[in-house]
């Protein structure tokens, strides 16, 4: 019998998950102790999973590691509908409690490629979290200011998109500042949070985006607290002109909240942010002959 995971990664799936475009160098014992694949858009029910032996798996026929978004004791489809996409899976982890006893949250999508080099971070994540407890070795804490050692309270592990803002203090073009009202998630962060700070927070800050995260299980249900109360917040306006109108745009609003939320803890000093290095790659939906615009269709 297995151990409880120390750490649970979820891959949201709306169709099909093929465990041999995403996850190609872990081991299939690796996959089941670490991976859950989590099911959204209850549209489509003839999901499909194919393991890394190219094996064809029903979520009616699996016995574990599977989650159906829309069959969960705390369900609120109107995240789906909205566009809020990865989001939901955030906001249904923490409200049902997923991840248990888990010391590590993961969140990605489907098309991310989890590389070599991300495949070594998870298993020495793992083997960090299996050791036992030397927080006051000064050896260790040596390890860990050098980046040799993870510090299992506060790396957060993230897609990095770069710096906030170029040495001309303009914002990224990533952080789509036209798009989104950073204002306004600034200000609901600093009510949500009890805070003060203004955008300039930001000007040394990472951007870390696509939803895509690695982080201590009591990181995560400090975002995600957040996020349930957000995603009221910006509803339906976010959505509506002068912003961007097409299904999905919440999502994006929701993802800029997360790198805010992150920034905003790293200058604190209360996290460290280290790239995960997946890759998102647009050819795996094509092989899988996923649309894009799979949902609103």
């Amino acid at each position: 019998m297995q151990s409880p995971a120390k750490l649970k990664i979820f891959i949201v799936f709306h169709k099909v998950f093929d465990a041999r475009l995403s996850l190609p160098f872990f081991a299939q014992s690796e996959i089941d102790h670490w991976f859950i694949k989590y099911a959204v858009n209850i549209k489509h029910l003839d999901k499909k999973i194919i393991d890394q032996h190219g094996q064809p798996i029903f979520p009616k026929n699996a016995a574990t590691n599977i989650v159906l978004e829309y069959e969960l004791a705390k369900y609120h489809p109107q995240l789906q509908e909205r566009g809020f996409m990865e989001t939901s899976c955030f906001v249904h982890l923490a409200q049902n409690q997923l991840y248990a006893d888990a010391q590590y949250v993961g969140v990605c999508q489907y098309d991310m490629r989890w590389t070599k080099q991300s495949t070594q971070i998870v298993r020495r994540l793992y083997r960090a979290l299996s050791e036992p407890s030397k927080s006051n070795s000064w050896l260790k804490q040596l390890k860990m200011r050098l980046g040799l050692a993870i510090d299992t309270e506060k790396t957060v592990f993230a897609q990095i998109a770069g710096p906030f803002k170029n040495p001309d203090q303009l914002f990224n073009p990533m952080a789509a500042t036209i798009s989104f009202n950073w204002g306004f998630l600034l200000r609901s962060y600093n009510q949500f949070f009890n805070t003060n700070y203004e955008l300039g927070i930001l000007d040394r800050a990472s951007l870390t985006l696509w939803q895509t995260y690695l982080m201590p299980t009591p990181i995560f249900s400090e975002l995600a607290s957040w996020l349930i109360v957000l995603c009221e917040e910006v509803y339906p306006w976010a959505n509506e002109s002068p912003y961007e109108t097409h299904w999905g745009v919440l999502g994006g609003f929701t993802e800029r909240a997360e790198s805010l939320f992150m920034a905003i803890r790293e200058q604190e000093g209360r996290i460290r942010i280290r790239h995960l290095y997946l890759e998102h790659d647009q050819s795996i939906a094509a092989q899988l002959e996923i649309s894009k615009t799979h949902y609103a269709n």
